[in-house]
């Protein structure tokens, strides 16, 4: 899966960067994946970027939509086998995109905030359960550097 979503952000991100002038620094790289490119592939900005200033970077979006329903299934090895799954994707896509923009690197991704509750995560009374919302993920970039 990871490798299918570096296909599909190398992709993403060659289309995002037509036209536009080529990323000077790694930081230009990483702020055009979390303005153009998460917005191209996920339709909204990054909700938070933050920098530890020697290489890694953590890429936060507060509802992540592509995994809306996921949490809450009910069957707990389910959930993490699924999570598992859509984080190792979309890891694979941001390395990617990454890639197509010059910064060679590792994504890891991991959910935030997993306790939604699908029967009464915004629910009213008298009506039906409505579905979970998006967690919280967060993406960690280690960006790779060559030796030397």
């Amino acid at each position: 899966l990871e490798r299918i979503g570096e296909r599909i952000g190398e992709r993403a991100a060659e289309r995002v960067s037509c036209g536009l002038a080529p990323c000077a620094t790694e930081q230009d790289a990483i702020m055009r994946a979390c303005k153009e490119f998460w917005t191209f592939v996920h339709g909204k900005r990054v909700d938070k970027l933050k920098t530890n200033n020697k290489g890694v970077f953590v890429l936060h979006d507060d509802a992540f939509a592509a995994m809306r329903g996921v949490c809450g299934m009910g069957d707990e090895k389910l959930e993490e086998r699924v999570t598992s799954a859509y984080l190792a994707l979309h890891s694979g896509v941001l390395r990617g995109g990454l890639r197509a923009l010059g910064v060679d690197c590792v994504v890891t991704g991991e959910t935030v905030n997993t306790n939604l509750n699908p029967t009464n995560a915004g629910a009213r009374p008298g009506l039906a359960p409505t579905r979970a919302p998006a967690p919280a993920v967060a993406f960690s970039v280690r960006v790779i550097r060559p030796s030397g």
